[in-house]
């Protein structure tokens, strides 16, 4: 690229100095532009090995100082919890076989040592009569501190461990919550995801208003009807006479199928799709290709701003969740358990709540005829125009509005001082009730 924009320029240079646009112009420029970045790359080899020739002998005079001074020896002045952390300190010296030591200086009030093994070295040091200036240097020592490391590193392990068991609940939830955002984005076509959610709508508005194990006499279909007006905008019509669930929920779900289909056919001649919505078209008659777009369209937006939101809304009730679950332990429940039953009806819950807001609004929605679109636009553009009329006319903020009259500060008046017929006259206090008793008035 840099040869490239070097011959560029050449040749324009040798085009402006007066040369003739050929190919053979083209072709110097380019060979010059070669030769140049061969020359700089070749310069910049020379350089680079003379600095490594440089520091190469700089590090080969500070390693025979190293190894005169016996190589490189580490104190560390407390250990780790982790085993991990101390070996690597102890890998600095003695790398590559070259000489070096480590060696660790600890103390009894050390929170490694005072936790795990503090008390039990103090109680050995008082038998043997140890004094406190005494250093201890045994086996037992750095066996002890090592079991202590151990139990650390295993209450981590487990610490890390329970968060994961709490994070796959999530995990598996947010699996499922992307698989549906990528397949409502993908380009496979929607019908069969659309009829599914009808039937889980269906299927719960049946639950809900006329239960399974109940007798028919017991189902309120009224209820349902109502309920179903409210999600799908009209009643099915569901025979009184029916005698098993079964039959119940398919004649429900065949009547809102039958609403389905008939909204697709009378919304297939009557919109078109343009850049930002949809218009009602009069006289056109749309195929089926051109009604799938659509469709797909209407049921992204839907599905996306519902997935989206109640998505949210879940996260935020799941972290609730989380930050109490861990006092059912004093109620004899395992939290993790708990926790994995109530996160599954919250994520039921979102789902259910999704397929109703989604089947409401693809169900319900509306075009707009070429006037009303025409009118909605004329009514924003005068909006717009009125606010920025507003937005001219209206002064800065530190600016004073040559219409509004300024008024003057009042003056203070000054003080009168007291007239002569003020200087006589007598004055008065209230009498308190000691002085009516002293005869003082």
């Amino acid at each position: 690229m840099v040869t490239v924009d070097r011959a560029e320029r050449i040749f324009r240079a040798r085009v402006s100095n007066g040369a003739a646009a050929s190919p053979e112009t083209v072709g110097q420029a380019r060979e010059e532009a070669r030769r140049e970045a061969s020359d700089w790359v070749n310069s910049l080899v020379r350089r680079y090995a003379a600095h490594l020739e440089k520091h190469e002998a700089e590090c080969r005079k500070a390693k025979e100082k190293v190894l005169a001074a016996g190589g490189l020896h580490v104190l560390g002045t407390e250990r780790h919890e982790s085993r991990r952390v101390d070996n690597q300190l102890r890998g600095r010296a003695g790398r590559q076989g070259d000489p070096g030591s480590s060696q660790f200086f600890l103390s009894l009030d050390d929170d490694l040592m005072r936790i795990f093994a503090g008390d039990r070295l103090k109680g050995m040091m008082e038998r043997l009569g140890m004094e406190d200036d005494v250093p201890i240097e045994a086996k037992m020592v750095t066996r002890s501190i090592e079991n202590a490391q151990k139990r650390v590193e295993g209450h981590n392990f487990d610490i890390r461990k329970n968060l994961i068991e709490y994070d796959d609940v999530m995990n598996l939830q947010r699996k499922a919550i992307y698989a549906l955002r990528r397949r409502v984005l993908g380009d496979e076509p929607m019908k069969d995801d659309v009829l599914d959610m009808i039937e889980r709508v269906v299927g719960v508005l049946c639950q809900d208003s006329c239960p399974p194990r109940s007798s028919p006499t017991e189902w309120d279909l009224e209820t349902l009807r109502r309920r179903a007006k409210g999600v799908f905008g009209f009643e099915p019509s569901i025979p009184s006479d029916i005698g098993r669930y079964s039959d119940l929920e398919m004649a429900a779900y065949e009547a809102v199928e039958r609403r389905f289909g008939e909204k697709q056919e009378s919304l297939a001649g009557e919109f078109v799709v343009v850049k930002r919505g949809l218009i009602a078209k009069e006289d056109l008659q749309v195929t089926d290709t051109q009604v799938e777009p659509v469709w797909r369209y209407l049921l992204r937006q839907f599905y996306l701003g519902q997935i989206d939101r109640h998505w949210r809304d879940h996260l935020t009730q799941i972290d609730h969740l989380r930050e109490g679950i861990g006092l059912r332990g004093y109620g004899s429940r395992d939290p993790k358990l708990e926790y994995k039953r109530e996160a599954h009806q919250l994520f039921l819950s979102m789902t259910r709540e999704v397929d109703f807001n989604v089947c409401a609004e693809l169900f319900n929605v509306q075009l707009m005829s070429p006037d009303e679109v025409r009118a909605q636009q004329e009514r924003q553009r005068r909006a717009a125009e009125t606010m920025q009329r507003l937005a001219e006319a209206r002064p800065p903020a530190w600016r004073t509005s040559p219409t509004r009259s300024v008024r003057p500060l009042r003056p203070e008046r000054p003080a009168r001082a007291p007239s002569a017929w003020w200087k006589g006259r007598p004055r008065y206090r209230k009498t308190s009730k000691k002085d009516r008793k002293s005869g003082r008035s």
